[in-house]
């Protein structure tokens, strides 16, 4: 009787190959989380930036387009031919509502909204044509003053419909 040796992993072989398997794969398992991590924060940061970039932008377009601007309790109302958008700015976001139908609500924290006019004698109490907003974005205060010039006639249009 012939004694053939099989070829085959001993056990001690099978239980290294499967150590440095479990080390390899939880490795890479730590690696994808790490970086799956790292791609939720940068897209949160840029959807962060997007969002203030875009609040800016709509700020400054509404007041420049805007007829009137009027303060009222807690914020801003942008009153033009089409109809009115309000923003109201409270400690931990803002929101932009737009003739009542469209509602933006911005996470940027307001620290201080100043909007005494500069103008004297203004033909009314709630109007105003300035807005000294503070915001608090990445860390950092970020100031916004905005002016709006209102022409002679829309100011002797306004005293005029007020008497009347």
């Amino acid at each position: 009787m012939s004694k053939q040796k099989l070829k085959a992993f001993t056990l001690m072989e099978l239980t290294i190959a499967m150590l440095i398997s479990a080390i390899s794969i939880g490795m890479a398992f730590y690696m994808f989380q790490y970086f799956q991590q790292l791609f939720l924060r940068q897209q949160k940061q840029r959807q962060e930036r997007f969002s203030y970039s875009l609040f800016k932008h709509l700020l400054e377009q509404d007041i420049n387009k805007s007829l009137w601007l009027k303060t009222s309790e807690n914020g801003l109302i942008c009153e033009n031919e089409s109809g009115n958008i309000s923003y109201e700015f409270t400690p931990k976001f803002i929101v932009r509502n737009q003739n009542t139908v469209e509602k933006d609500t911005f996470l940027i924290q307001t620290v201080n909204l100043d909007m005494t006019p500069r103008t004297q004698h203004l033909p009314s109490e709630e109007l105003t044509d300035h807005i000294n907003l503070n915001i608090r974005f990445e860390n950092k205060e970020h100031q916004f003053d905005y002016f709006k010039i209102y022409s002679a006639q829309q100011l002797l249009q306004l005293e005029s419909g007020i008497t009347n």
